[in-house]
């Protein structure tokens, strides 16, 4: 019990200390479908443009969504948008959403998913558009998305 307190605890602090981050829904996911309402990195250097992370350091992303089904199957993946093709982010954990959120989702219910990560060193330097995606594994036309952009730095 004592743990679970000081997860829910941590989590709420992240949040509260959280800068909200530009973002756009993905057009390949329908707002009819799932919609995502806000989007928190932590730090976040220069909110409102690209969010300035230094690498070897942790970061945390949140983001608040509205799934209009249900799932208990929920799947997650973060990429780099290169503007030709999604490609996969190095080192993000595992593929189970139910990791970094609430499961089984519930069709209307608003959820939080939380995802902390080591930046580290060896990642390049330069601006990305980071693109997050969950989706119900059993109908994967089941999605939500959204994209924002970041600045790993020294």
């Amino acid at each position: 019990m004592a743990v679970l307190r000081v997860v829910l605890l941590t989590a709420l602090l992240a949040t509260a200390l959280a800068d909200d981050a530009t973002f756009v829904n993905c057009s390949e996911s329908d707002a009819e479908v799932c919609q995502v309402s806000a989007v928190r990195i932590t730090p976040c250097r220069n909110p409102g443009k690209s969010c300035g992370l230094k690498k070897g350091t942790d970061a945390t992303i949140s983001f608040d969504f509205t799934p209009n089904f249900s799932s208990s199957n929920l799947k997650t993946y973060v990429y780099w948008d290169s503007g030709t093709a999604d490609l996969p982010f190095l080192g993000f954990g595992s593929d189970n959403a139910c990791t970094y959120t609430t499961c089984p989702s519930v069709a209307g219910q608003a959820q939080s998913l939380n995802y902390s990560l080591h930046l580290h060193k060896k990642l390049p330097s330069g601006k990305y558009k980071l693109k997050w995606k969950v989706w119900d594994d059993d109908q994967k036309e089941r999605l939500c998305c959204f994209t924002t952009d970041i600045k790993l730095i020294k």
